[in-house]
Protein backbone atom coordinates (compact mmCIF):
# COMPACT_ATOMS: atom_id res chain seq x y z
CA UNK A 1 0.00 0.00 0.00
CA UNK A 2 1.69 3.25 -0.78
CA UNK A 3 2.49 5.67 2.25
CA UNK A 4 0.71 9.22 1.85
CA UNK A 5 3.81 10.76 1.11
CA UNK A 6 4.11 8.89 -2.26
CA UNK A 7 0.37 9.56 -3.03
CA UNK A 8 1.04 12.97 -2.26
CA UNK A 9 4.41 13.65 -4.58
CA UNK A 10 2.89 11.87 -7.01
CA UNK A 11 -0.55 13.19 -7.51
CA UNK A 12 1.49 17.26 -7.67
CA UNK A 13 4.16 15.24 -10.10
CA UNK A 14 1.67 14.84 -12.09
CA UNK A 15 -0.15 17.72 -12.15
CA UNK A 16 3.33 19.62 -12.92
CA UNK A 17 4.04 17.00 -16.18
CA UNK A 18 0.43 18.11 -17.32
CA UNK A 19 1.04 21.65 -17.31
CA UNK A 20 4.96 21.06 -18.60
CA UNK A 21 3.39 18.80 -21.37
CA UNK A 22 0.41 21.94 -22.31
CA UNK A 23 3.18 24.47 -22.93
CA UNK A 24 6.09 21.70 -24.60
CA UNK A 25 2.83 21.10 -26.65
CA UNK A 26 2.65 24.41 -27.82
CA UNK A 27 -1.30 24.72 -26.66
CA UNK A 28 -1.06 27.88 -24.61
CA UNK A 29 -3.00 30.34 -26.34
CA UNK A 30 -1.94 34.09 -24.84
CA UNK A 31 0.83 35.23 -23.12
CA UNK A 32 -1.08 35.71 -20.39
CA UNK A 33 -2.04 31.43 -20.03
CA UNK A 34 1.77 30.85 -20.54
CA UNK A 35 2.55 33.62 -17.19
CA UNK A 36 -0.18 31.88 -15.13
CA UNK A 37 1.14 28.16 -16.01
CA UNK A 38 4.41 29.72 -15.27
CA UNK A 39 3.62 30.84 -12.02
CA UNK A 40 1.87 27.65 -11.61
CA UNK A 41 4.60 25.29 -11.99
CA UNK A 42 6.85 27.89 -9.47
CA UNK A 43 3.94 27.34 -7.06
CA UNK A 44 4.22 23.54 -7.49
CA UNK A 45 8.45 23.63 -7.14
CA UNK A 46 7.72 25.48 -3.96
CA UNK A 47 5.23 23.23 -2.71
CA UNK A 48 7.31 20.30 -3.37
CA UNK A 49 10.58 21.71 -1.93
CA UNK A 50 8.75 22.92 1.53
CA UNK A 51 7.19 19.37 1.73
CA UNK A 52 10.47 17.64 1.12
CA UNK A 53 11.82 20.23 3.97
CA UNK A 54 8.82 19.72 6.41
CA UNK A 55 9.07 15.88 5.89
CA UNK A 56 12.87 15.77 6.38
CA UNK A 57 13.25 17.94 9.74
CA UNK A 58 9.79 15.63 11.19
CA UNK A 59 12.22 12.48 10.43
CA UNK A 60 14.65 14.25 12.26
CA UNK A 61 17.32 15.00 8.83
CA UNK A 62 17.81 18.30 9.06
CA UNK A 63 20.60 18.48 6.34
CA UNK A 64 17.95 20.03 3.70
Amino acid sequence: MPTFDEVYLNSLKDIKDSHEDALIAGSVKSMEEYKQICGFLRGIDMALAEYKKLVSHVEGDDSL
